[in-house]
């Protein structure tokens, strides 16, 4: 048996399918014939249904090729080039190496960002033009104070960016608070909630124009991304955001296995912990100490569990987000991100533990390992 518990880092596709708009209605949606109208009416359609799915109707969307392109479009479409971005430093690549002049929030011990300096830093750099937090950390799981930075941006008239990648399918619809606050801009990565790698998109606040865009070729999609329209895979995106918002009881269930994972760790190493017990997180996503180093039993476990040690740990660079979080170096090296999914099933669960101990007891019997249990 091979468990899959590195759900932050890509889904399974459960929802929508390629095949009508792929091999049938596979027409060019800017055309004018009759098959080319249907492909546009089905691409706005798929548009329609992430809208109504969220409750964004106050937007409009681009369809990316993922949030990375998504994040990218955001930070360079909306600000002049003397403007500056604030965001903190555990920030996805896409945001903080495409900020043309970067001002950097604190983070708190939570994991979260520090809204009172966010405050402060905007009143003193007037030049701030857009704010970019995440939802929640892909590494902890830790949910970011979405209300009290949007009403940070609303005084000061900055826009909000939110990389919201990591949340549907991970948490209840009352957590996804970002649906709630409405930011200026909002990132979706297909294969992070069920769809494929290679779609995603930006909602963007209607009203709020571009003041360049990053292609001239066509100006599709409100001036912001030409090309061909991507109609099976926006349908598949639209299929499975509608998905996650109304798999509730699947959510619930992804909760009690982290729990269970959890517990039947801690019952054999009392002294495991959780880097994201501070704050609300994903109900998926375990960011777990363990007693040895974290990809020393990725490795030795081989075929039999997959996750991510949410970092190059053991000789590679540390993770940032745990290293903003005030954690030393040793407890970063130790760290474990499992994160379940919609299709884990209790006896992986329970198999995932069994192997995870069996390798942590075999590590201890040799140097490579804490003796502390």
């Amino acid at each position: 048996m091979t468990v899959y518990l590195d759900y932050n880092a890509a889904t399974p596709c459960l929802a929508g399918s390629a095949y009508p708009f792929t091999f049938e209605h596979f027409s060019n949606a800017s055309g004018s014939h009759f098959l080319a109208r249907e492909s546009k009416q089905a691409f706005d359609d798929a548009l329609n249904g992430i809208r109504d799915a969220l409750g964004l109707h106050e937007h409009d969307i681009v369809i990316t090729s993922g949030g990375t392109e998504a994040n990218c479009l955001a930070l360079q479409s909306f600000i002049d080039d003397e403007d500056k971005i604030a965001c903190c430093g555990f920030e996805h690549p896409s945001v903080r190496l495409n900020a043309r002049t970067l001002i950097e929030i604190p983070c708190l011990s939570t994991g979260q960002m520090d809204v009172e300096a966010l405050s402060n830093i905007i009143v003193d750099n007037r030049d701030i033009r857009l704010v970019s937090i995440m939802f929640a950390n892909n590494e902890t799981g830790i949910i970011q104070p979405i209300e009290r930075i949007k009403k940070v941006c609303i005084e000061n008239n900055v826009l909000l960016h939110c990389d919201a990648s990591q949340g549907l399918g991970k948490v209840p619809r009352q957590l996804l608070t970002f649906l709630d606050h409405q930011p200026d801009l909002i990132t979706l990565t297909g294969q992070k909630q069920y769809a494929v790698a290679g779609i995603g998109a930006l909602l963007v606040r209607k009203g709020l124009e571009p003041i360049q865009s990053q292609w001239l070729d066509g100006g599709r999609q409100q001036q912001l991304r030409s090309g061909t329209l991507p109609v099976a895979l926006a349908q598949m995106l639209s299929a499975s955001t509608k998905f996650c918002i109304e798999s509730e009881e699947l959510v619930s269930k992804v909760f009690d296995l982290s729990q269970l994972l959890f517990s039947l760790l801690k019952d054999r190493f009392p002294s495991i912990t959780l880097n994201n017990r501070k704050a609300h997180s994903l109900y998926n996503t375990l960011s777990i100490v363990l007693p040895c180093c974290a990809k020393d039993v990725m490795l030795e476990l081989g075929s039999q569990v997959c996750f991510s040690t949410g970092s190059s740990c053991c000789g590679d660079k540390l993770s940032k987000s745990l290293l903003l979080m005030g954690l030393e170096p040793e407890i970063i090296r130790r760290t474990a991100r499992i994160s379940l999914g919609f299709t884990t099933t209790e006896d992986e669960v329970r198999f995932a533990a069994k192997a995870i101990i069996n390798v942590v007891e075999t590590l201890q019997s040799t140097t490579k390992c804490d003796n502390t249990e």
